[in-house]
């Protein structure tokens, strides 16, 4: 089994939710550049771009008009509206992402999330917590983007957020940005290890013993 093989070919699908302020952007952005054959899909969004944020590459900002058509027309993944702006997941940048073998992140919230366990697509669901509310506030006061009404606002919602986790695979505590780090990097190994996924790789490599072929024990 070469380096290729265990790099690439998986298409696992990550789903990562999180509060707003929990941390889910920087830690996704710091995970892609440790692992190579892990990739972050960009999100389409109706809201307007934050300072510094570029277009196509924190989000594809777009106009109400076309993200309804896109909807309309079936080219979304997921969608949901959230704080009165819509975000969505495109069908056909998850396909293209995968065509080329890598495995993908989603940095979605829990309303996209249901709707991607619904659909029955195959994904592996982590959701990502701030060690506690108090944290959580602090973290949206310290980071200046939004009014003290929004901060409210996104504090009572994540009380609906935090009511979701036991639809999640897996739930990090982001009590540490190292220890969150190592344990989303852990948790895409381990999946990657899992028997079904690891079998389709062993199988063609192994397949003279899997079929119980023993001449090959008796080459010199």
């Amino acid at each position: 089994m070469n380096s290729e093989d265990l790099e690439k070919g998986r298409n696992i699908l990550f789903v990562i939710s999180s509060p707003s302020g929990g941390g889910k952007t920087t830690l996704t952005r710091k995970l892609v550049e440790r692992i190579p054959w892990v990739i972050h899909s960009t999100s389409y969004t109706t809201r307007p771009p934050s300072e510094g944020e570029i277009d196509g590459m924190d989000y594809y900002f777009i106009s109400d008009h076309q993200f309804e058509k896109m909807a309309k027309a079936g080219e979304m993944l997921e969608w949901a509206v959230i704080y009165g702006h819509m975000y969505g997941t495109a069908k056909k940048s998850i396909e293209e992402l995968q065509a080329k073998g890598y495995d993908i992140i989603l940095t979605i919230d829990t309303q996209g999330a249901a709707q991607l366990r619904a659909s029955g697509l195959e994904a592996v669901f982590v959701f990502l917590m701030p060690p506690s509310a108090k944290i959580l506030a602090e973290r949206l006061h310290k980071r200046k983007r939004d009014t003290e009404e929004m901060i409210q606002r996104r504090l009572e919602f994540s009380c609906h957020e935090y009511r979701q986790i036991y639809h999640y695979d897996y739930i990090v505590i982001n009590d540490s940005f190292e220890k969150a780090l190592e344990a989303l990097a852990a948790i895409i190994a381990a999946e990657r290890c899992k028997r079904d996924r690891m079998l389709s790789l062993i199988e063609n490599k192994w397949r003279e013993i899997i079929a119980g072929d023993r001449s090959i024990h008796n080459q010199s």
